[in-house]
C-alpha cells in the first residue's frame, strides 16, 4: 500500500493482502487489550476470551442466512459481552471456570477500537469472531510461560523501543488512559517514515495502476476495519475508486490464513494481470477453505466491498449458493 501511496509509478498492479494501514494506530490496537488489563490489574486466561468469542459467534452466525460458525455480515452483528458474564468458560484445570467481568471489559474494548486523546474513535476494533487470545496477551511481566510471539507484543515493543527508546521500559505502565498519549507520540515521531494512511491515490490512478486488496474479516492481527476505513476515505475523495482499487473481504478468515472461512486461491494474481493488461476488473475473488471441525471443503466468491455475501439456498459449502448484495438490503 505504501508503494501505491508514495511510489505510484513503481508498479502497474499491486496485490495487498491484509495490509497494515494507518500503522501507528494499528500498533496501539495491538496493545489495546493489554492496556485495558493493565488498568484493571487483571489478566484473564485465554479460555475466558474464547468463551466470549464463541458466544458472539452463536449470536451473529446466521445473519447471512446459514449457520457455519462464520460472521459474514459484521455490520449487522450486535453482541454485549456483559450478558454472558458468569457463564461457563470451559477452562479445564484452570482456576477460572466462568467468564469474568474483567474479560467482558477487555473484549468490549477490543471490539470497539482505539480512540485519540480527545476520546474520538480513530481506529476500528477487531471482529466479534476474531480469536481474542491473539490480541489480549497475558501478564508477561510475571509469567514464565508468556508467548513472546503474541500479536500484542508488537505494540508493546513499539512503545518501548521506538517511543520511550528504552529497552528496559516497563510497558505494564501503559494503561488504557495513557495509550492515546503514546499513540500520539508515535505518530509525531514516525508517521513521516512508516505511515501508510494517505487516501489520495490520484497519482496512482493517473499512472494507470490497479490495486487489488483482500482482508479476512476475522483477522486476529490486523482488524479488517482498517482496510474498509481506508477504502471509504479513498472513495470519499474519488467516486470512481472502483476503476483502480478494489477491496474484497473474506468472512471467517484469520490473518491471511486459518479459521473457518475461505481464503483467495492462487488465481488472484491472474485476475490482477487481466485487470492491468486487458482492463478486466475482478467482480468477485474466488476463495476456498476447510472447516476446522469436520474438514469439509467450502468455496465462496468474495464480494467487492461494500457488498456482502448472503446465502441464497443450496449447499452451504458451495460458492454458487451465495450472492453479493448491499448490506442495507439484508
Amino acid at each position: 500500500m505504501m508503494l501505491a501511496q508514495r511510489y505510484p509509478k513503481a508498479f502497474d498492479g499491486i496485490i495487498a493482502a491484509a495490509p497494515a494501514l494507518n500503522i501507528i494506530p494499528l500498533l496501539a490496537s495491538l496493545f489495546h487489550a493489554q492496556a485495558v488489563m493493565n488498568t484493571l490489574g487483571e489478566y484473564p486466561p485465554n479460555c475466558e476470551f474464547e468463551a466470549i468469542r464463541t458466544a458472539a459467534i452463536a449470536a451473529c452466525d446466521e445473519l447471512d442466512g446459514v449457520k457455519d460458525s462464520i460472521i459474514s455480515i459484521p455490520e449487522l452483528c450486535s453482541f454485549d459481552p456483559f450478558t454472558v458474564v458468569g457463564q461457563p468458560a470451559n477452562c479445564g484445570n484452570s482456576s477460572s471456570n466462568v467468564i469474568s467481568n474483567a474479560t467482558a471489559t477487555v473484549a468490549n474494548a477490543t471490539w470497539y477500537g482505539v480512540s485519540d486523546r480527545r476520546g474520538k474513535k480513530i481506529y476500528p476494533g477487531y471482529a466479534f469472531d476474531a480469536p481474542l487470545p491473539a490480541t489480549a496477551g497475558t501478564d508477561c511481566q510475571a509469567s514464565d510461560t508468556c508467548l513472546t510471539t503474541a500479536a500484542w507484543l508488537l505494540g508493546a515493543q513499539f512503545f518501548q523501543l521506538f517511543v520511550e527508546k528504552n529497552a528496559t521500559f516497563d510497558w505494564s505502565a501503559i494503561t488504557a488512559e495513557r495509550l492515546p498519549d503514546y499513540m500520539y507520540a508515535g505518530q509525531q515521531q514516525w508517521d513521516s517514515i512508516i505511515n501508510t494512511n494517505d487516501a489520495d491515490l490520484s497519482d496512482f490512478k493517473e499512472a494507470g495502476g490497479k490495486l487489488l486488496t483482500w482482508h479476512g474479516i476475522a483477522d486476529d492481527l490486523i482488524p479488517s476495519g482498517g482496510s474498509t476505513q481506508y477504502y471509504d476515505r479513498v472513495a470519499a475523495l474519488d467516486a470512481d475508486v472502483d476503476e483502480y482499487y478494489r477491496l474484497f473481504l473474506a468472512p471467517g478468515l484469520h490473518h491471511c490464513a486459518g479459521g473457518p472461512g475461505p481464503a483467495p486461491v492462487n488465481n488472484a494474481l491472474q485476475q490482477l494481470v487481466a485487470w492491468v493488461e486487458n482492463g478486466t476488473a475482478p467482480d468477485t475473488l474466488p476463495a476456498v477453505g476447510t472447516q476446522p471441525v469436520n474438514g469439509t471443503v467450502l468455496s465462496r466468491d468474495l464480494c467487492p466491498y461494500p457488498l456482502v455475501s448472503v446465502y441464497q439456498g443450496g449447499a452451504a459449502t458451495d460458492a454458487s449458493s451465495y450472492s453479493c448484495v448491499d448490506a442495507e438490503s439484508v
